[in-house]
């Protein structure tokens, strides 16, 4: 018997939970801003891609493609980094094993990319061939994490599980489209994934510094 004390929750841990919900759903914001922009550029290119302002339109749609490749891989790390903290306290009784093993498989791909970023970046040193791949599988693993707990969503509403099943789908596939010849269905993704991922991301920013204690498994 407990008194319920090893259950509770240091006010920094939901401090930093409730400040990367809030860098989460800022990266939402631009990934959204920035797929629109990229559809929005590249139609503007196809009309006055001709006229003196089509090198302008291009470098446009440019930028904006970058920019949501990169929101959408920060998304990922942010997202990963909150896997943990919705599992074991979000979800009821805590999930179980295989999906807790899997929210700790994310941070620990998470962690992985960064290193291999700053490698790169600091050493100048490719340790991998194809080091673009590992954001797509993070994304998968988020993927199959959301979809695992599934059974643990009992206290979600309907259409918070509906953007929790859309960020399932669209956060993988965003990557898995990520190609010169596929933008198109890359901005859709994005877009998608940007707009599902909002909402769980502004309620975890607001109710973080409300959770007490930890499920009692």
């Amino acid at each position: 018997m407990t008194d319920g004390r090893d259950f509770l929750i240091l006010p920094a841990v939901k401090g930093g939970v409730s400040a990367v919900s809030r860098g989460l759903l800022a990266l939402c914001g631009l990934m959204a801003f920035a797929a629109a922009a990229e559809f929005a550029a590249f139609a503007g290119l196809c009309a006055y891609g001709e006229r003196p302002c089509g090198d302008f339109l291009f470098a446009a749609w440019l930028a904006a493609g970058l920019a949501a490749q990169y929101a959408w891989e920060g998304a990922l790390w942010l997202a990963a980094l909150l896997a943990p903290w919705c599992c074991r306290v979000l979800l009821g009784r805590g999930g179980n094993l295989p999906v807790r093993a899997l929210a700790d498989a994310c941070l620990l791909m998470a962690g992985f990319i960064v290193f291999e970023r700053l490698s790169r970046a600091c050493f100048h040193v490719a340790r991998f061939a194809e080091p673009q791949v590992f954001p797509l599988y993070l994304a998968a693993l988020l993927g199959v994490l959301i979809f695992a707990a599934a059974p643990f969503y009992r206290a979600a509403s309907g259409s918070l599980r509906a953007c929790l099943y859309a960020a399932g789908v669209s956060l993988p596939l965003a990557g898995a489209f990520d190609t010169p010849s596929t933008w198109p269905l890359h901005a859709v993704f994005a877009l998608a994934a940007a707009l599902s991922l909002a909402r769980p991301a502004l309620l975890l920013a607001r109710t973080a510094r409300l959770i007490v204690s930890l499920p009692e498994p």
